[in-house]
């Protein structure tokens, strides 16, 4: 839960990756994030 709403693991996605986030490197929906990218390398955002 981020943004006080519900994301699922398949459409779990970081809103602003660009953005600076303090908390980004214990964010568990940057982390399925990274591994969706791992997945697909060349999926462009």
């Amino acid at each position: 839960m981020k943004y006080a709403e519900y994301l699922c693991e398949k459409c779990a996605s970081c809103r602003d990756p660009k953005g600076y986030c303090k908390f980004r490197t214990a964010c568990i929906i940057n982390a399925i994030g990274r591994q969706k990218m791992k997945k697909t390398p060349y999926l462009d955002f």
